[in-house]
């Protein structure tokens, strides 16, 4: 009887995890869809008036439009194939957290990328790309 109410228990917590994987949400997607499509301009449509941006551990604080640049000479470099959003989180206070698998032509990457909501409008504060 106990192992049957530990398999149980396990499989629930298990089944539980892909489910909040599984949820996804429109501002992620479409920052996915970008990705995938080396689309800069339209990723950079959430970018504040400045954003923090890691690329391969070069990280600093730029405008949107400098921030812009950097992606769009990255995807360029890079070519993107496909990108899926392998765990995303709505955090307290309206704040959305997502990771994104990315995947090159030369490489794979882990985009992270932290929204904040601001008058009603989700910016992305932090954007960073490490190689896996």
């Amino acid at each position: 009887m106990y192992y049957k109410k530990a398999l149980f228990a396990f499989f629930l917590s298990f089944a539980s995890m892909f489910w909040v994987q599984g949820q996804t949400d429109p501002v992620i997607n479409d920052v996915s869809s970008s990705f995938a499509l080396a689309n800069s301009k339209e990723i950079a449509k959430y970018f504040g008036a400045s954003v923090s941006i890691s690329i391969l551990n070069e990280e600093s604080v730029y405008s949107k439009t400098h921030g812009e640049m950097l992606l769009k000479n990255f995807l360029d470099k890079n070519h993107p194939i496909s990108s899926k959003v392998t765990q995303f989180v709505p955090s307290s206070g309206g704040g959305k957290y997502a990771i994104l698998s990315l995947k090159c032509s030369n490489s794979d990457y882990r985009v992270s990328v932290s929204l904040k909501i601001n008058a009603d409008k989700y910016t992305i504060t932090e954007l960073r790309i490490d190689a896996l």
